[in-house]
């Protein structure tokens, strides 16, 4: 993959009472997937680098419309699995590992990132 057909943004989603959200815009010139998450699941993503595929391990953190997202790493790639679970998804895609680490950084970028005390 040709890593500048990438594209990785964040905006602010829906916030109330009890409940922030952010929705994640993963994009090339062949497809655009918008992940939806809540605050605690923003705060858990850095726990999709420890889920190895080849451990039969993923990690359920967004939604994609009212779809579960799954994540899970292969050597040095993150793999986006959306579906009702990790083993027949409606949709996958393949990304650099770099990926896992720019997503987190857009939403630190909105305030919406790790608690400070986090490594």
């Amino acid at each position: 993959m040709n890593p500048s057909n990438l594209s990785i943004v964040a905006s602010e989603g829906h916030t109330d009472a009890t409940t922030t959200t952010a929705v994640v815009t993963i994009s090339t010139s062949s497809y655009e997937l918008n992940i939806s998450f809540r605050l605690d699941e923003i705060q858990q993503l850095p726990r999709a680098k420890a889920a190895r595929s080849a451990d039969d391990d993923s990690v359920e953190l967004g939604r994609c419309g009212n779809t579960p997202v799954f994540w899970s790493t292969t050597d040095d790639h993150i793999n986006v699995f959306v579906g009702g679970d990790d083993h027949t998804p409606d949709f996958g895609i393949r990304l650099p590992i770099w990926a896992l680490d720019a997503v987190i950084d857009e939403l630190e970028f909105l305030g919406l990132g790790l608690p400070a005390n986090s490594p």
